[in-house]
This record gives structure tokens, sequence and C-alpha cells, in this order.
């Protein structure tokens, strides 16, 4: 029945287990098509396909057991959860707390891949400096328009004041 188990009572919501080889098929499917096409063609959810497409081709190995996940977090959640009451498991809580308290958050960070590159931080100040230097070109070039405008209406105003003042003298010849 297309590669799954419904297990439960009918009153209870159902827990459907899928065969890795319709997982396989499903996910082969969304790769030569698109994630919507599978979805729409298997009636499955669309995080449901792109579990499986991540699962199937970049799986992340539970390293206790073996078993596959699609993602990391995956993963320390098994462990937390499966292996916690196994010596393996507690092996692992005790490696991690030992981690946690020798380790300096900033090496945690930097192990972890969570602190920006020595490139990315060049590529950031390089950046604030060149906004910098473009904002302080313009406030120079609007200062120089703001002065033109400013001096061409005095000009405006001179010429207007010499015209009055040139039709009084006509209008004071013409009498």
């Amino acid at each position: 029945m297309n590669g799954l188990t419904i297990t439960g009572d009918d009153d209870i919501k159902p827990n459907i287990r899928y065969e890795p080889s319709f997982k396989q098929e499903v996910a082969r499917f969304a790769l030569e098509h698109s994630i919507q096409e599978a979805t729409a063609k298997y009636q499955l959810a669309h995080s449901t396909v792109n579990y499986w497409l991540k699962l199937i081709s970049d799986p992340k190995p539970c390293h206790l057991c073996g078993k596959s996940f699609a993602n990391d977090s995956t993963v320390r959640r098994h462990i937390e959860q499966v292996h916690k009451n196994t010596p393996e498991g507690a092996m692992e809580q005790a490696r991690k707390i030992q981690d946690l308290s020798v380790q300096p958050f900033s090496q945690y960070l930097a192990d972890n891949d969570l602190l920006p590159t020595e490139e990315m931080i060049r590529a950031r100040d390089d950046e604030r400096e060149k906004k910098e230097r473009e904002k302080m070109d313009l406030a120079k070039v609007a200062r120089e328009v703001l002065a033109r405008e400013t001096e061409r209406e005095k000009e405006e105003e001179l010429m207007r004041e010499e015209m009055k003042n040139f039709i009084k003298q006509e209008q004071v010849t013409y009498q």
C-alpha cells in the first residue's frame, strides 16, 4: 500500500511509517522534478518530502548507533532521547558537560562555525567605510548644490531689484 504501514486504533491518530524504498523513490522524484511536484504526486506534506530529500542526499549519522538523520539538531535530539540511559549516552553527556565547562564561550562559537571569518569582518568593515565615504561625498555635493542654489536665488533677487529700479527710472523719465 504505497510503501506505508499504519498502526493504531481508529479513534487515535494513526502512526504512519513509510518504507525506506518509498522514501528513496519520492526523494529521487523530487530531485528530478521538484518538491512541489513530488508533494502533489505522492500526496505528502512539503516538509516530509523536504526532510526525506535531506535525509537521503546528505545523511547525518548518529555516532553511537549509526542511524541517519536529515540534520544535526535531529541527531542531537536522538542522542539525548534514545541514548540517555545507555553507557554511551552517559559518556556523551559527560563529554558535552566537560566541553561546556572547560571551553570559553568564544571557543565554542569558533568550534561550531558561529563566528564570522576574518574575511567576513574585513568585508563588513570595508563596506562600512565605503558607505561612510559615500555619505561624506553626498553631503559635500549637497552642500555645493545648496550653495549654488542660494547664489542663484540671490542673483535672481538682485535682477528683480534691478528690473524694478529700471522700470521706476523709466517711468520717471517718461513723465
